[in-house]
């Protein structure tokens, strides 16, 4: 498994879950300019892919951060889709919905909390 790959995927993956511009780009497609396409339901197998998990339980040393990442993906995995995205797929009620901005949110904060630690995962 290349080291390197696995935190780039994971730096992606993060990204995408605190940025709010990101997700109604990648998902909604709108003021789209980054040439990429992206969704939910993309975001979340990146997210349960191994990858992810292996830069959580094996890579990260910081106690504080695999901690918070431990409870985000607890958040993630607890998640329920609003029933408006479960009738008919539109990544929009998702983008809108409270539950999903608190773990946006939350991830945002992972991100500026673990700045520091996140750059130096990203150059070994």
């Amino acid at each position: 498994m290349n080291e390197q790959i696995c935190i780039n995927t994971f730096v992606e993956v993060l990204d995408e879950l605190s940025s709010v511009d990101l997700q109604v780009k990648l998902w909604l497609n709108i003021e789209n300019e980054t040439g990429l396409i992206s969704s939910y339901t993309e975001l979340m197998e990146n997210v349960s892919g191994t990858d992810f998990n292996y830069v959580v339980h094996q890579l990260v040393q910081d106690a504080s951060l695999k901690a918070d990442l431990v409870q985000l993906l607890a958040l993630l995995d607890a998640y329920e889709e609003p029933k408006s995205y479960v009738q008919c797929r539109n990544d929009v009620y998702i983008v809108a919905d409270p539950v999903w901005k608190k773990i946006r949110d939350f991830a945002k904060a992972i991100k500026q909390i673990h700045s520091v630690y996140l750059k130096q995962l990203q150059k070994r």
